[in-house]
């Protein structure tokens, strides 16, 4: 499910007209980045996210993708980039609250303070000031 050479990127089944268009699209969250590869804490993002996912699966019946009006939809490594949900979850601010990822759109800076304050995921190795 985590996308080969990213930290929180999915592989995700792109739907066209509710059929299957193209297998393995890689959707990356709006608003929010995990670690590169190479960074620091990359292999524990991807665990991390993982670990989020599998606690929620028994709870996911959908999983939604919706793109920002007004923002590129695909970034510069080929990535589709959108809202992503988790039935009732959001993908994003489920990783900056683990604190396996970082808060870069403003949305989730509260998110993003919780887990800064309780040093949660990479909170307190990587980014740990």
């Amino acid at each position: 499910m985590i996308a080969d050479g990213t930290s929180i990127g999915l592989n995700l089944v792109a739907y066209a007209g509710g059929h299957p268009a193209n297998d393995g699209v890689v959707v990356v969250p709006w608003g929010v980045e995990g670690p590169a590869k190479g960074e620091c804490g990359f292999d524990e993002a991807r665990a991390g996210a993982l670990h989020e996912i599998e606690d929620r699966t028994m709870y996911i019946a959908e999983w939604r993708v919706s793109y920002q009006e007004g923002f590129d939809t695909v970034n510069a490594e080929g990535q589709h980039v959108a809202k992503i949900a988790m039935g009732d979850w959001g993908y994003g601010p489920v990783l900056v609250r683990a604190g396996w990822a970082k808060d870069t759109g403003g949305q989730y800076t509260e998110d993003q303070t919780i887990a800064q304050q309780a040093g949660s995921g990479l909170w307190a190795t990587c980014w740990a000031e």
